[in-house]
């Protein structure tokens, strides 16, 4: 075999173990899944409510979702959008389109629908406690301004950001980059691998969690209207 052919197979080798090793990486990188182990900030009390200046509903720029802020809690309500044909309205006894409204999707009352293609078109109201009697999530203080909402999930805790500046509240999720080196600090880790993924629960103390960089730790902000 000649020096040229030599090099050239040498080349193509490089070539491909880099390749693989990237893949590698990639995939390790994108099969990690983080939470904590108990609710955010570590030193913090929990607490069943924002602050009553808070109070009331806010609501995202398409109208589509709502926070509910009262003493007794926090409630989420989504619009979940659904269709049913034309066809199916017409040979079915249980629904009747009357004056634009929709009868029997729901028991006892009607809903707004708009006709399009061929289907009505409506939105059912869906209700949800995130913080209360009925809630395992946990609420805790941030600062003056901002709690930190803990959705118990799988066995850990995984926080939201929750801002308000008047009239105005900002939600930012957890959130992190893949193959991110952010939480190598936290020396206290525990890994459970299930089909492939790898979970892990951070349990970061005091001082761990004060080290955290909210600006990393959060994602983009969704911004809701006091009404």
């Amino acid at each position: 075999m000649n020096l040229i052919l030599i090099k050239k197979l040498n080349l193509s080798m490089r070539h491909t173990l880099f390749l693989l090793s990237f893949l590698t990486i990639f995939q390790s990188f994108g099969q990690v899944s983080y939470d904590f182990s108990a609710p955010l900030p570590i030193d913090e009390k929990t607490i069943t409510s924002v602050s009553s200046s808070d109070f009331g509903t806010y609501i995202s720029e398409n109208n589509e979702t709502k926070y509910v802020f009262d003493s007794n809690g926090i409630w989420i309500e989504t619009t979940i959008f659904s269709s049913i044909s034309k066809e199916t309205i017409r040979e079915s006894s249980k629904y009747i389109v009357r004056n634009g409204f929709i009868f029997g999707v729901i028991s006892n009352d009607s809903l707004p629908c708009v006709l399009e293609n061929d289907r009505y078109h409506f939105g059912l109201k869906n209700k949800e406690q995130m913080i209360g009697e009925n809630s395992l999530n946990v609420l805790k203080k941030l600062n003056s301004s901002s709690y930190l909402l803990n959705f118990k999930e799988n066995g850990g805790f995984t926080p939201s950001i929750f801002t308000f500046n008047g009239n105005i509240l900002t939600i930012q999720h957890f959130d992190y980059e893949t193959g991110t080196n952010q939480f190598s600090a936290i020396v206290n880790q525990s890994i459970k691998k299930v089909e492939g993924m790898n979970y892990i629960t951070l349990s970061p103390s005091k001082e761990e969690w004060k080290e955290l960089d909210n600006n990393i730790l959060f994602g983009s902000k969704f911004t809701y209207l006091r009404k």
